[in-house]
């Protein structure tokens, strides 16, 4: 079953984005600048924002709108993976990532 989702055009508004925000994602990474930093597994607590295009006539499939579960499984890839030295390093693949989906637009990683 599917929802009636009003036009905004009817409504007199305009949608021309929207996000998605994730916070307090937490997930396991060796990170840190020296070498023994690096040797145990820390966890980070993640904050993201994703800007996303949104593509009308929205119907509630997921067909129009990001599907972020798929990217939130290839950032706790990335980072289980990682021996980045910098927060840095590993925000900007995060990013990456996240941009990567067909309708995110802009990111912030924090």
């Amino acid at each position: 079953m599917t929802l009636d989702i009003p036009d905004p055009k009817a409504l007199g508004c305009v949608v021309s984005e929207q996000k998605i925000r994730v916070h307090n994602m937490v997930v396991e990474s060796h990170i840190g600048y020296p070498d023994w930093e690096r040797e145990e597994r820390q966890r980070l607590r993640l904050d993201l924002e994703m800007t996303t295009r949104v593509i009308r006539p929205l119907d509630d499939t997921i067909h129009h709108v990001v599907d972020y579960g798929p990217i939130l499984d290839r950032i706790r890839e990335i980072c289980a993976k990682s021996r980045a030295r910098l927060l840095e390093v590993l925000a900007d693949r995060i990013a990456a990532t996240c941009l990567e989906a067909e309708f995110v637009e802009s990111v912030t990683v924090s």
